[in-house]
Parts: C-alpha cells; structure tokens; sequence
C-alpha cells in the first residue's frame, strides 16, 4: 500500500500520446502551408495549367471552408464514436487532400479538392486534438502538451514550405501521404480520453487508459476525481443552447471566439498562405521561398519555446505578450509600406524590413495566438457540450480565416499591403484589451477545476486544489503518446494548411495545366476556411455523440479526400477549390477535437506541453508541406500527403478515449481504465472521483449553445478563447503562413523563397519546440504577452520598412535581406507563445458540458480570422503594397496585448476543473456586493 501511495505519475505516456494525435496537427499544418510555397508554383509556368490569382485566392481559402465541415464533422463524432477515434478519423481527409495534390497535374479542380480536404482534417484537428490534448493530460503538463498543438502544426508548416520549394506539388503530396500513414500507425495505440470513457460510464476502460496516460497503477484518486468531474459536466443538457444559457458556458465560447478572431485577424493565415508571394512583392533581400521557410522556421521555433513555457508563464501571459507583439509587428509593416507605396520615401535599400518585421510577428504569434489558443480552446468547455463549443468556434474560425484571408488578398492586390496589416494591427490592439480583461487563466488546473473557475466558484476551488496535492504520481508518457498519435492527423492538418505555400506559386506559374489568376489563387487558398467552418460545426455535432475517440479518427477521411482531389486537380482544375475546402473541412474538425482530446486526457500539469505538441505538429505539417511542394509537383505532393492519413488511422486507433466522455456517458470502468493507461499508474481513484464530481458537475449545465452565453464562467471562457484566436489571426501569421513563398518573393530577392521559407519554418520548429519546455513552468499567460509584444514589435518594424520601400523613394535595396531577419524575428516571438499557448489555453478553459461546442465556435472564429487574414493580406498586399497588411496586424496585435494582459487568466498547473472553478470565482467576485 505504501509503495502504490509512494508512486508517482509518469508524465511521458501523456506525450506520447498527444505527439502521436498531433502527427495529425502535423499533417493538418502542412496543408495550412500548402499555399505559401506552391502559390507561386501554381501561378507561374510550372504548373501544368493556366491559374489566374483569383483561383490562386481561392485556392487558399476553400481550405477554411473545408475546415468548418471538419469543425462540425468532428464535434458530431468526438462524443459518438470517442476522441480516439475521431482523431483517427482525421487522416481520411488528409489522404484525400493528398490523393487531390497528386492528381491536380490533370484537372486544377482537384487543388481545390486537395485544400477542401485538407481544410477538413484542419476543423478536425482544431476540434478534436485540444479536447483530447486536455482531457489526457495532468495539469502540470497540460499547458507543454496542449501548446505542442501549435508547434506540430509549425512543422507541418515548415516542412511543406521546405518540401514544397524543392519539390513539385506531386512529391509533396507523397510526402504528405507519409506523414498521414505516419500517424495512423503511432496513434492507433494510444489510449482513449479517459474523460470520454467516463461520460461513456465505461469506468474501468477509463481507469485503464488513466493507468496508461499516467504509467502506474494506483489512478484511483485521480480516477475518482474525474469521474465526479465528468459526472458534474453530464449533468449538463449539453445543448447547443448550454452555450449561450449557461454564463460559464458563454464565457468560455465567447473568450475563444475572440481568441480565434485575433489570431486570424493577425493577418497569419494570409500570411501563411500568401507568404511567398507576400515576399516576392514586399522584398527582393532573399528568393521568396527562402524568405517564406525561414519564416515558418522561426514560427516552429518560437512555438516549439512557447509549448515549452506555456505551463511556467501561464496561457494568458504567452496570449498577451503574443497579441502584443502581433500588434506592435503588424504596425511597424503597415508603416513600411505605406512609407513603400507613398513614395514619399525610398525604401528600396531597406527592402529588408518587411521580412524582419514578419519574423518578428511570427515570433510573437508563435508565442501565444499560434499556439495556446488551440490549448484554452480544449480547456475552458465543460465535457458535455465541449464538442458542441469547439464546433462552434472552429466554425468561428473558419469564417475569420476566410474572411481575414480574402481581405489581405483584396486589399492587398487592389490597393496596398499597409491597409490589411494597419487593419490587422488595429484588431490586435483591441484585442489585448479583451484578452487582458476576460481572458482566464488554465495553468496547471483541472478541467473541471476550469470550470469551476469560470463559474467562480472559490470553494470547489479549494476543495479541488487540495485534492490535487493529495495526487498519487504516475507516468506521463501514455498521455504523450495518446496525443502524438492524434497530432498524426495534426500534422496532416498541417500539411493542407501548408499546401498554398508552395503550391500558390506553382499554381500561378506555367507549372499548372491550368491559367491561374491571382484572384484564383487567393481563392484557393482562403477556400480551406469555409472548410473549417463545416469542419468545426462537424466536429461539434460528433464530439459528444460518438465520442472524441471516434471523431478525431473521422478527420482522416476528408484528409485523404483533399489530397486525392489536389492531386487530381491537375485534370480537372476546380477540384482544387473541393479539395481546399474538403481539407478545410479536416482542419477545422482537427483544431476543435484534438485540442479537446488532449486537455481532457491529458494531466494539468502537462496539458500545456500536450497541447504545444499540436502547435508543433501543426507546424511539421506545414514545413513538410512546404519542403515537399516546393520541390515537387502539386499533383505528387498532394499523392505523398496521403500516406500521413492513414498512419494516423493506425496510430490512433488504438489510443483511449477520453475520460472525460467516458464520464460523460456513465462509462465509469472504462474511464478508470483509460484513466490508469493515461496516467501511468494503477491508482487513479481520486482522479477518477474527482473526474466524475467535476463531470457530474459540468454535465449539471444544459450543455446547449445557449449555455456558451447564458452562463458567465462560460461567456468568460469563450469570449478569452476567442479573443486569444482572433489575436492570433490578426498577427498576420495565417497569411504569412499560407503566402509565404510568395511573400518572400516579394520581400527579398536575398534567397529563393522556398529556402527562406524552410529557414523560417525550421526557426518555427525549434522555437515551438522551446516554448513546449517552457509551457508548463512560465505559464500561459507571460508567454503569450511577450509573444504578441514582440509580434507587434516585429510588424511594426517591417511596417516601417515595406513603407519606405513601397511608399517613398528610399533605396532598400542594399537590406534586401532585412525582410527575412524580421520574419524570422516574427517566427520567434510568435512560436513563443501565440503559436502555441493559444491552442492550450482554448483547450483548457471550457466546462466539459459546453466544451465541443464552444471549441466549435471558437474554431469558426479561428478560421474566419484565417480566412479574413488571409484574404485581407492578399488583397491588401497586391492592392496597396506589403505595407498596408504589416501596418493592419501590427495594430491588431498591439490591441491583443492589452487584451492578454488586462484578460487573459493563468491555467498553467490547474486542471480543467480548477480552471473553471477559477472563472467561476472570479465571477463571483464581481459580483460580490460592495461593502460599505
């Protein structure tokens, strides 16, 4: 007995698991950087046929609306058929987005295909991962594990930049098939949440996957505590209209709209997928597509610092100082080129500066909006409408990364690239007041303790805080390798998500069968949002019917089916627009279930580094896809791509479901189950109590999506969530993401853009990889506020920069290069903190009855705020100059600093239940008579 009270948890189990999951983030961010290196390609002669810019545009955001069909695809089957297998489901899509690339060479029909898909496997995983994230890890780690969301879908990014500016569209599709196959095959083992065991009333399952996630035996304590937690959370209706009845509810949808409306409207997802091209016009320094890695690079790095920290610092710290960077780095590029495109000034010996003011916005985005955010989202919903939320904001997403997208695509082509990053900015000015303000803090809490926060209710608080110190200590690794073989289909994510990058120049280029237009191509690229827009609604309606389990195994198949219509887009080109939409459709059901996924299974004290592993997924994704597109073609890309799908269905289908559903659905033995396998160890009976309590307790709540609003800690959570999003977008890095080929292109003519989008990816990479140590120590919160403060810094300098070159007749030409430092810069901070604790902070703070719906929603805001960037970079940059959308994000993001530090709360270290009771208290202090 001595030796089972004397046992500790072992917290790599719970990595393992949420790295194998967010090989699907990964190959979800390289379909998010698909455009960056293959725009060009798709718009010059390499492309087999004639893509004009607007099928180019399209191209890019049919992803988000692919990722609004994964969003709702995933939250209808993360509680019907698991988060396990939801997760697993995720590498359909991207197999198909990959199939899509590969044949594109025949019909460009199939780029849009590919990038629907693989929008798709993006809702998917913005749904399915944070829940599943947060649900298996402990809070100690759950801030690290969370903020892994951002730093996987770095690498994805990373990887299609690189791979997509070497290699045709073709290979990179191949390449993302690998990484599909990849997760499959890692996360089919891992353990189930034991949060959806529990809500499943599968208790012993749930024990066995806690034992697993927590490598011991003796779960029985922490078993026991989630069982009351997921018994509290079922309580719940867990309606749709639980959102919108329930204040906890509607807090915690409300904070992850706004998070996922700044962090599209940063400008990220226009970046992302007009980088490249973003470059070429902004900078001649460096080649495009070097410009445009080395970008992604550094967003890996800073997210990888950001998935490190995000449990020291806190969620809402690494969210404001994100926002605030964003917002700094936004205005010091729309100063630039509105300096450039006045010709007041010359700036051209200074063309340097738009590339070092985009690294440095991709370093503060990294640092919070690109990577916490993904976290809170899995967090601060409570288990019974968790999938409902998610689909709600993943939807919410989805829109503002189409909308975000196709302004920086109007704006900046018809205007000036000042306008969409002056525009951007602004919205992550008044977004860190938000944040600041309401935004709560996950760190190191339960979910239920999240809850309860949201409620604020102090006593539960206390009564749970002390239970936590009682906790028996178990292995970590279960919960580790849970969420790896979810971020398979993360990676997959990444790899649609990464797809315009390299694929948007070969689109425009004679490369293409077809003639592609700029405004076709803008098209293709901010298409994948409407995607994730059905992705997150998907994700929703699944979550809680067949399970988080089962939902994330669902996004494979529209990853799968994107790819397999990109790569047939080469003979039919309008399946490129089905393709991009189908991956968006992936997406958005990844970023609304596998955030959810990973907070419910993940213990509190690595929810954050479980939840960075998706960031970092997301971000392999992106930088495979970038690497493989930019070498081969769309068509064999997209084939390559399919492999990652189905090694994500073998990956995770043997991962457990959360615990949480399990609660949720009165399957108290297999939640105890999952609960042991999740947690190492064989006692998790005061877990398992406290899971039930705090289940029971969240489940009390209608869990509609009145419920989002209706209750306050709910509001509170959803409107923090939402406003870190929306921080997030509004740096810019989802258009510099998606662009960066051609943003670098267009920045610099120092390298060619697919190697400079390998060294920002790359940058990215080890940066996200950085934050994921830091996570769990620093907190959420002071990683986020120095991400988006150097985000803002890092814009507001390649504002001043793409000014003087666009707008005045200074010679900057002899900085050339600057452009590329700055966006490497950007890529620091913004991995850091926005690229990460973002993604664990939405993954935290949600009550588990609202959790899939407020995910929802959120991830809608997500990707709306990638579409609207996206679009916005786009059009601004080729109406207006580079200046206009550097200038937009940087006063976005300054607004997302004061929203981060005035709002935005610390979960780092609290379990999900601490983190609502959390809100719940400080709710309850403002409403607290004054006493005279």
């Amino acid at each position: 007995m001595k030796q089972l009270l004397k046992e500790e948890n072992k917290t790599w189990p719970q990595y393992v698991a949420v790295w194998t999951a967010l090989l699907s983030m990964f190959c979800a961010g390289m379909h998010f950087g698909w455009p960056s290196p293959f725009l060009p390609k798709i718009l010059s002669d390499e492309y087999p046929f004639d893509v004009t810019p607007e099928e180019a545009s399209y191209m890019t955001i049919i992803g988000p609306l692919g990722d609004i069909v994964g969003n709702i695809a995933s939250s209808l089957l993360i509680d019907l058929i698991g988060r396990k297998s939801s997760i697993l489901l995720i590498s359909l899509p991207q197999i198909v987005s990959s199939i899509s690339f590969y044949f594109s060479s025949s019909s460009k029909t199939l780029l849009y295909v590919g990038r629907f898909s693989g929008g798709l496997s993006e809702g998917a995983c913005f749904t399915l991962l944070p829940i599943y994230i947060c649900e298996i890890s402990e809070p100690r780690v759950r801030g690290i594990l969370g903020a892994s969301f951002s730093l996987i879908m770095m690498f994805g990014i990373f990887l299609v930049n690189v791979v997509g500016s070497y290699c045709s569209i073709y290979t990179t599709a191949l390449v993302s098939l690998i990484a599909t196959a990849t997760f499959i095959i890692t996360f089919s083992p891992m353990p189930e949440s034991p949060y959806y065991l529990l809500m499943q009333n599968k208790v012993e399952a749930a024990r066995h996957s806690l034992r697993k996630l927590r490598w011991k035996k003796n779960v029985e304590s922490e078993l026991s505590s989630l069982i009351n937690d997921v018994q509290r959370q079922m309580s719940e209706s867990g309606t749709f209209s639980d959102l919108l009845s329930i204040k906890s509810n509607k807090m915690a949808l409300s904070v992850m709209i706004l998070l996922r409306i700044l962090q599209q409207y940063s400008g990220f997802g226009s970046f992302t997928f007009y980088a490249q091209l973003l470059f070429d016009e902004a900078t001649d320094a460096i080649p495009q597509h070097w410009a445009a890695i080395l970008m992604i690079s550094i967003q890996a790095v800073f997210t990888l610092i950001a998935t490190l920290i995000v449990d020291i610092v806190g969620r809402k710290p690494l969210i404001l100082t994100s926002i605030g960077g964003c917002c700094l780095s936004l205005t010091f590029n729309g100063v630039f080129f509105v300096l450039r495109d006045s010709s007041l000034v010359d700036v051209s010996h200074v063309n340097l500066l738009p590339l070092i003011g985009l690294q440095v916005f991709i370093i503060f985005f990294a640092m919070g909006l690109g990577s916490v955010v993904n976290l809170v989202s899995g967090e601060v919903f409570p288990a019974k409408v968790k999938a409902k939320a998610l689909c709600v904001m993943n939807v919410v997403f989805s829109l503002s990364m189409l909308t975000s997208t196709k302004f920086y695509q109007f704006t900046a082509d018809n205007y000036s690239l000042a306008i969409p990053f002056i525009v951007f900015a602004l919205f992550q000015f008044i977004g860190f007041g938000l944040c600041y303000r309401f935004l709560p803090e996950t760190r190191h809490k339960t979910l239920e303790e999240i809850q309860q926060e949201l409620k604020g209710n102090k006593h539960q608080i206390h009564e749970l805080n002390l239970s936590v110190a009682k906790r028996e200590e178990g292995k970590k690794w279960p919960q580790f390798l849970a969420t790896s073989a979810a971020n398979v289909a993360i990676f997959t994510m990444g790899l649609h998500s990464g797809w315009p990058a390299p694929s948007l120049p070969k689109l425009l280029s004679d490369e293409f069968p077809y003639d592609v237009t700029n405004e076709e191509a803008s098209y293709i690229t901010i298409i994948g949002y409407v995607g994730n827009l059905c992705g997150g609604l998907v994700g929703a309606a699944l979550l809680d019917k067949i399970g988080r389990r089962r939902t994330i195994l669902a996004i494979a198949l529209p990853q799968l089916i994107s790819f397999i219509l990109i790569a047939m887009s080469y003979y039919v080109f309008e399946l490129l627009y089905v393709a991009r939409v189908i991956g968006g459709l992936s997406e958005g059901m990844s970023l609304s279930i596998i955030p959810l996924y990973v907070a419910e299974i993940a213990d509190p004290c690595i929810r954050g580094v479980l939840s960075t592993m998706i960031s970092l997924t997301v971000i392999f994704g992106i930088l495979f896809a970038n690497i493989v597109g930019s070498y081969v073609a769309i068509n064999v890309a997209a084939l390559s791509f399919l492999a990652f799908p189905l090694i994500f269905l073998v990956a995770f289908w043997k991962m457990p479901e959360s615990p949480y559903f399990l609660l949720m659905n009165n399957k108290h033995d297999e939640a105890e189950r999952v609960l042991k396998f999740l947690r190492g160890k064989s006692n998790v009976g005061d877990e398992l109590n406290a899971l039930v309590k705090d289940v029971d307790r969240q489940m009390s709540e209608s869990g509609q999506f009145r419920d989002i609003f209706a209750i306050d800690t709910n509001k509170k959570a959803f409107l923090l969530v939402i406003g870190t999003r929306i921080v997030q977008q509004l740096t810019g890095i989802s258009a510099f993401s998606l662009y960066i080929q051609i943003l670098l292109s267009e920045a610099s003519q120092t390298l060619p853009p697919h190697i400079g989008s390998t060294i920002i990816l790359s940058v990215q990479l080890i940066m996200v990889c950085l934050s994921s140590l830091f996570v769990d120590r620093w907190g959420r919160k002071p990683l986020l506020l120095f991400s988006t403060g150097g985000c803002f810094i890092s814009l507001l300098i390649q504002t001043v920069y793409f000014v003087l070159k666009e707008h005045t007749s200074v010679d900057v030409s002899i900085i050339d290069w600057f452009p590329l430092v700055m966006m490497i810069l950007f890529i620091i901070v913004f991995s850091l903190g926005l690229g990460v604790a973002v993604t664990i902070f939405s993954s935290e703070i949600f009550s588990a009855s609202i959790k899939s719906k407020a995910i929802c929603l959120v991830n809608v805001v997500f990707a709306l705020g990638m579409m609207g960037t996206t679009k916005f970079y786009q059009i601004t940059a080729d109406e207006f100059g580079l200046a206009v959308p550097y200038c937009s994000f940087a006063l976005a993001t300054f607004l997302g600093v004061l929203f981060i530090y005035f709002w935005l709360p610390e979960t780092k270290g609290k379990t999900l239940e601490e983190i609502q009771r959390r809100l719940k208290q400080k709710k309850e202090k403002t409403d607290a008579p004054i006493k005279i």
